[in-house]
């Protein structure tokens, strides 16, 4: 109770939280109870505070495979689909003049055609089971201690080279770092304060929701982007219930995504 109070207080203070607990049923099945506090502000000045609890505590099977197969929907189909889509971007960088342009084009315009299809019934597919909610929009703030200094944490090696590519064609200026591994990450923000983090979620051994946990538990403030092949609408709402969260993002990123993220 006192750490229920504890963090009401600090939601009345404008700030959101997220809490997960995991635990076992007497079945001895995997249970989950999440706990999201949302500060309020009303018109009359006064502030309160909404709290949401959840969990899959007694779901029927054929929620949990609802719930399965939307996470297959919006991440493991949307993974390499977004690489794709990422691929045929690169055509507007200046690097790819040196080739024959007409003969790639026409390549990449096929795998893109393919990709939009594939990624447009997924879509269909997951509001079949969510409603979009309403997104927050990003504040940009201007207290930062190493405004030219990037952080991209993705699993996947190809994706972090093609938002290294995209952010450094725009921000030449930018020391950008790459992990695919939330340990080493961690390690080196021990000693480096990077302006911005672009994070994926779905990562091995430490995911995306670990990592900003652990940020919060060691008072890390750095602002945060989460940048996900999910399109699954309560993860938007959880991952927004950080406050370092700053925004999230689908991807592929390009840079009228990012524009607004970053200084100049």
């Amino acid at each position: 109770m006192e750490r229920f109070r504890s963090l009401a207080a600090a939601c009345l203070g404008g700030s959101g939280l997220s809490l997960e607990y995991h635990f076992k049923t007497p079945g001895n099945d995997d249970g989950i109870l999440q706990v999201i506090f949302t500060p309020l502000l009303l018109e009359s000045g006064k502030h309160y505070f909404s709290c949401m609890i959840s969990g899959n505590i007694g779901y029927p099977d054929q929620v949990r495979l609802l719930d399965q197969y939307a996470h297959m929907a919006s991440h493991d189909l949307r993974a390499p689909i977004t690489n794709i889509l990422s691929l045929s971007n690169l055509m507007h960088l200046p690097e790819m003049e040196q080739y024959d342009r007409s003969a790639i084009m026409g390549i990449l315009d096929d795998i893109n055609y393919q990709a939009e299809k594939l990624d447009h019934i997924i879509g269909v597919l997951n509001k079949m089971k969510y409603r979009e909610p309403e997104l927050v929009a990003y504040k940009n703030d201007t207290e930062r201690r190493d405004l030219n200094h990037i952080m991209l944490l993705d699993d996947d090696m190809l994706t972090n080279k093609l938002h290294d590519m995209i952010i450094s064609r725009y921000y030449k200026h930018k020391k950008i770092v790459q992990f695919d591994c939330a340990k080493a990450a961690l390690q080196y923000l021990r000693e480096h304060t990077p302006e911005l983090i672009l994070l994926d979620l779905n990562m091995p051994e430490i995911d995306g929701w670990s990592f900003l946990n652990i940020l919060q538990e060691h008072g890390i403030g750095i602002d945060v982007v989460i940048v996900s092949s999910t399109i699954n609408p309560s993860e938007r709402v959880k991952a927004l219930s950080y406050p370092q969260v700053k925004d999230f993002l689908t991807k592929p990123l390009t840079y009228d995504k990012i524009k607004h993220l970053l200084t100049e």
